[in-house]
């Protein structure tokens, strides 16, 4: 895996990444693309305040031979060390036969920073789509989040002067429990826009999102110039509002073309 299609991709599906290096490692073993990525077996986990997915692809492949799996997993578990960095993610065989890959803070940077070159290609607050429900908890949410960050621009947190659009900048031990949460819901989001969904799953993506964030935003301070690590927590966690107003617009830009 280049370092430049990680770094185009982040932004897109993390589960992407790593379902394509599940099939690359497959076709490395058997000499043939024997799984289609869209069904590799994979689930995606906020466990032990770590980001964390998990395949079972060698115990769909092994069946109910379990010996097999955990053979067929160790296996799958050498070729995708080599393909994938430790920068990436720790990759580690779960009894019987999971293939667990930890996320670590590069690859999470990374999928932010994508977003963050995003961000600063647009129009920031973006103008809200009128086919849409404006009475949507969605929509309202969008709306919050706009506002926040005009504030945060007011403030002088986010301005131009700052090398916010840079996160090498930041470290994300910085992040609170709760900011953790968010993020993980965040890659979930926008792993499952990947997927073709009809416009109900798509609303239902769009609910689960809009109510991690106002639970976020209800636990996470942003303007108390008090708290520790400010600005950059401030700093970070507006990136994090404006990710979820931009996702959220992708969510109703599907739902309109759907």
């Amino acid at each position: 895996m280049s370092d430049s299609s990680r770094e185009q991709d982040y932004f897109i599906s993390i589960e992407r990444i790593i379902t394509s290096e599940v099939e690359s490692a497959l076709f490395q073993l058997d000499g043939k693309s024997s799984t289609r990525s869209d069904v590799i077996p994979l689930t995606f986990r906020f466990l032990d305040h770590q980001l964390t997915y998990r395949s079972a692809i060698a115990l769909s492949i092994a069946g109910k031979q379990p010996n097999l799996a955990q053979n067929r997993a160790k296996q799958l578990i050498d070729c995708l060390k080599e393909q994938i960095s430790s920068d990436f993610a720790e990759i580690e065989l779960i009894s019987p036969a999971w293939i667990q890959f930890h996320l670590r803070e590069a690859a999470i940077q990374g999928w932010l920073q994508g977003w963050v070159n995003r961000l600063t290609t647009v129009c920031f607050p973006s103008e809200l789509e009128t086919e849409l429900n404006s009475r949507s908890l969605s929509r309202y949410v969008r709306d919050r989040c706009c506002t926040i960050w005009e504030l945060g621009s007011e403030e002088n947190i986010i301005s131009d002067n700052r090398q916010w659009h840079d996160l090498s900048n930041f470290s994300l031990n910085i992040l609170a429990a709760k900011d953790w949460e968010f993020m993980y819901q965040l890659i979930a989001t926008t792993d499952a826009l990947e997927k073709v969904s009809p416009s109900q799953e798509l609303e239902k993506s769009a609910n689960r999102l809009s109510k991690e964030f106002l639970e976020f935003h209800r636990h996470c301070q942003i303007f108390d110039r008090k708290q520790p690590n400010f600005p950059d927590i401030a700093i970070i966690r507006l990136l994090l509002i404006a990710i979820t107003e931009a996702i959220l617009k992708e969510v109703d830009q599907v739902r309109i073309r759907l």
